[in-house]
């Protein structure tokens, strides 16, 4: 008698702080940690391939803060040269995919006023790139067409394509007709 006494003061407080525990370990193995700012980014020198290849997709997303843009790709460029080439490239492109796959998921939950400012400013820069493809010289042409012809530069436009036909809806595909157009001629006079 005296065991099962001691049995049940044990098993009630586990049974009672159990699901405690199971609510603590979802939130702390499902919660995503904080985005760096621009300045941690740069200060930061050991990156594990998870945090890097979160780190770039975060500054290749257009809501990145564009005046530090710059900065920090160079600071994760040259984080990116202490792995090996081949997971260089894995890392990049995983980094693309998460940039695009996160980009539309804030396109959509921009009111449609914001949304049709943010397709507005895509498409400028879509003619901006395509005007300075044309004023370029064959020479750097050969050079934006070669990285484009690497497996990384293949992988982007594979994303781009996936996320074109098999992710937006025919209404975002119809929006997004005038930059694909663009980007379509831009390549095309590579």
């Amino acid at each position: 008698m005296a065991l099962s006494t001691r049995l049940k003061a044990l098993i009630i407080p586990l049974l009672i702080s159990a699901p405690v525990i199971a609510v603590l370990c979802f939130f702390i193995f499902t919660t995503e940690p904080e985005a760096l700012s621009s300045a941690q980014i740069i200060a930061k020198q050991n990156w594990t391939r998870e945090e890097l290849t979160g780190a770039l997709a975060s500054a290749f997303s257009p809501q990145t803060n564009r005046r530090d843009r710059h900065d920090v790709l160079q600071h994760l460029r040259k984080q990116l040269k202490s792995y090996p080439k081949d997971e260089r490239s894995k890392i990049r492109i995983e980094a693309l995919r998460r940039a695009f796959n996160s980009s539309l998921e804030q396109m959509r939950l921009l009111p449609e006023k914001d949304r049709k400012k943010l397709l507005d400013s895509i498409r400028k820069r879509a003619e901006e790139s395509y005007s300075r493809v044309q004023k370029m010289s064959p020479e750097e042409k050969s050079r934006l067409r070669s990285r484009l012809d690497t497996a990384e530069g293949q992988a982007a436009v594979e994303e781009v394509n996936k996320v074109m036909f098999s992710k937006l809806t025919p209404e975002e595909r119809r929006d997004f007709a005038p930059v694909t157009k663009l980007w379509v001629k831009t390549l095309r006079s590579l």
